[in-house]
């Protein structure tokens, strides 16, 4: 019984760690090309 619950763990953290990451993915894209278009907008405005 133990091992078993040991592999339902590791598929259900694995499984975890996909989701999270394929969430992060975009998330973390849009807020760097937010900041790159933010450190654009403030150039324009100096020059």
């Amino acid at each position: 019984m133990k091992e078993s619950l040991w592999v339902v763990v590791v598929v259900v953290a694995g499984s975890v760690v996909v989701v999270v990451g394929a969430a992060a993915a975009p998330v973390t894209t849009v807020l760097t090309s937010q900041r790159k278009l933010r450190m654009k907008r403030l150039n324009q405005k100096r020059n």
